[in-house]
Parts: structure tokens; C-alpha cells; sequence
């Protein structure tokens, strides 16, 4: 009898019913992210356009969490935020984006996707945030 190896697990959750990784999987099964990432996938869906669409690119010292380009090619780094952090921690990350600019991207707009607002946000001229909710989980 010839076993094979399994390609798929099973993330066992309380919230998620049908959660499955690969194996092995490149975030651990009980990892804060795995919500993290679920919500990336929730937005990818909600968008619509999916083209131009990166999760976590590397863009110099900054790496929002979703790189997307939109049909007429205006650029939009976006940071889903499902936990509240500090004004600071959202500035540094503000900070970053506008640093690469025009090093690594050519966006002007960050779109911050979260329960939380940061009105203390500092913006350099020609610079943007815009606040989107977090959109509902997607059910198929």
C-alpha cells in the first residue's frame, strides 16, 4: 500500500468553518494573520478588477499589504488594518509610503482599509488617505 502525502490541510477554527493551507503552509495554522490574509481575499473579491493586483510587494522600505493598479493605471497602496495601533505606527507606515515615492511606486493614494481612523495622519502636499470599512466576509 503506497500512502500519499497530503497537499491541503485543514486550519481548525472555531470562527472558520472551511479554512484550508497548504501543507506545509506558509503561515502557521493558529497565526493571528491567517484573519489578516482572509480579509485581503475578501477585498481582492469586493474590487472586482482584479488585474494589477499584488499582495505584499516589496516596494523599497515599504511594503503595503495589497500594490493595485486600476483600469486607467492610477496606482493605490492599501493597508488593511484590522487591529487598532498607534497614530505612530500609522504614520511610520505613511512615512514609508510617501519616502519610495517615486523610487519604488508612483502612487499618491493610500487607501487605509479599517475599522479605525487616524486623523493625526501627516501628509506631505499631493499626497492622500483614503479611509475604506473592511469589507464583510465573502461567502460563496
Amino acid at each position: 500500500m503506497v500512502l500519499q502525502k497530503k497537499i491541503i490541510q485543514v486550519i481548525r477554527s472555531k470562527d472558520q468553518t472551511y479554512c484550508y493551507t497548504l501543507n506545509p503552509s506558509p503561515i502557521h495554522p493558529k497565526s493571528n494573520k491567517i484573519e489578516h490574509h482572509l480579509k485581503i481575499t475578501d477585498y481582492f473579491i469586493a474590487l472586482k478588477h482584479r488585474s494589477n493586483f499584488v499582495i505584499e510587494s516589496k516596494l523599497g522600505s515599504y511594503t503595503p499589504d495589497i500594490f493595485y493598479k486600476d483600469q486607467n493605471n492610477v496606482s493605490f497602496c492599501i493597508e488593511i488594518q484590522l487591529t487598532k495601533i498607534s497614530t505612530k505606527k500609522m504614520q511610520e507606515k505613511v512615512d514609508s509610503f510617501i519616502t519610495e515615492y517615486g523610487k519604488e511606486h508612483d502612487s499618491l493614494t493610500m487607501v487605509i482599509v479599517s475599522h479605525t481612523t487616524y486623523p493625526k495622519i501627516k501628509l506631505k502636499n499631493g499626497f492622500h488617505v483614503v479611509y475604506q470599512n473592511v469589507p464583510p466576509e465573502i461567502v460563496l
